[in-house]
């Protein structure tokens, strides 16, 4: 696994940041500019955005460790990596779920 991208990512490629925003007004009322840097996405490679190096868990990773590293890292998901193969996902809600189930 060489990264992951997250929705955030892609959202601070689209959207100005807050200091262009500062910088120059039109960002606030022009759709035409978010338009204009949405199409230069079309050229954009995704590794350009990815977090590297990947945060990733095991499948014997406790439920709680990997919670806390979510919440640490402000990430929703986490990729499961077992033997340097992608098992699967585990998302905050699969956590939050589990805890609750187990709660009642």
């Amino acid at each position: 696994m060489a990264g992951v991208i997250t929705k955030a990512d892609i959202f601070k490629a689209i959207l100005p940041s807050y200091a262009e925003i500062m910088e120059d007004e039109r960002h606030i009322a022009s759709f035409e500019y978010i338009e204009e840097r949405t199409h230069k996405l079309y050229d954009l490679k995704v590794r350009t955005l990815m977090g590297t190096p990947p945060i990733t868990i095991t499948s014997e990773t406790p439920v709680v460790k990997a919670g806390s590293l979510m919440i640490l890292k402000r990430v929703k998901q986490l990729p499961v990596v077992d033997n340097a193969r992608f098992s699967g996902i585990v998302t905050l809600t699969d956590i939050i779920n589990a805890i609750t189930d187990k709660v009642q």
